[in-house]
């Protein structure tokens, strides 16, 4: 029988939505994923949510949305050790992108995104953030771009990039940027990079409609090089 270690690697070889994926995916059993979803190790969950996560295996939605939200305490060793609840920041992690890789977005699932960007682990956070950017596309619930706009004062600024982003491809409204104002200052030059970015994508959406707002905006970030080329333009 094959590894899950060794299918994960065969499945990452093969391209996205291609008839070798789906013939993977049509091969592996039920029972066999749901096996290693409930294996005392969790480095075995881990690879099971990842596959889950590949192949899309949206059957196994619900279960994804628990391992999110799933709040069991570790071992007491493990928790002298550092660690916090039974579904490590790891698995939880990847169950928050696996979500975001189905076609779905049931309101178990917004429920468990918006309790996972509250997650202590700040990459759970960050990849909640980023399921939220794919699955809401269509169809934006104002509780998401609520807690969006909430995480631009996190105190990760990996988080905050990723929020940044999410109000950047979600937000309707030209009233985002006054949310994102409030982040022009922020320290890291990734943010601020970021920032621009979703300034100009918002500005391509039509979110900002006036050219003149948007470079009034830019000029209103410092960043070394960018606003040299903002204020010495011909």
């Amino acid at each position: 029988m094959t590894s899950p270690d060794s299918l994960l690697g065969k499945i990452k070889n093969t391209k996205p939505d291609s008839p070798e994926r789906q013939n993977i995916a049509d091969s592996i059993s039920h029972d066999l994923v749901t096996a290693w979803l409930n294996n005392p190790s969790w480095k075995i969950r881990n690879i099971g949510v990842k596959i889950i996560g590949e192949l899309r295996l949206s059957e196994f939605t619900e279960i994804l949305a628990k391992i999110v939200t799933d709040r069991t305490p570790a071992k007491l060793i493990d928790r002298m050790l550092g660690g916090d609840y039974y579904q490590v920041g790891f698995i939880r992690r990847n169950a928050a992108y696996a979500l975001g890789c189905m076609d779905t977005a049931a309101e178990n699932v917004t429920s468990a995104l918006l309790e996972a960007s509250q997650d202590r682990y700040w990459e759970v956070r960050a990849e909640a953030f980023n399921a939220m950017r794919r699955l809401y596309v269509k169809n934006v619930p104002s509780e998401i771009l609520d807690t969006v706009s909430q995480a631009l004062q996190d105190k990760s600024f990996e988080v905050v990039a990723q929020a940044v982003c999410t109000l950047g491809a979600l937000a309707t409204r030209e009233n985002v940027v006054n949310n994102l104002r409030k982040t022009y200052d922020h320290p890291n030059i990734i943010v601020k990079t970021v920032i621009v970015e979703t300034l100009k994508k918002l500005h391509e959406r039509g979110v900002i409609k006036d050219k003149a707002e948007l470079s009034s905006e830019l000029k209103n970030i410092f960043i070394p090089g960018i606003y040299f080329l903002i204020n010495n333009k011909k």
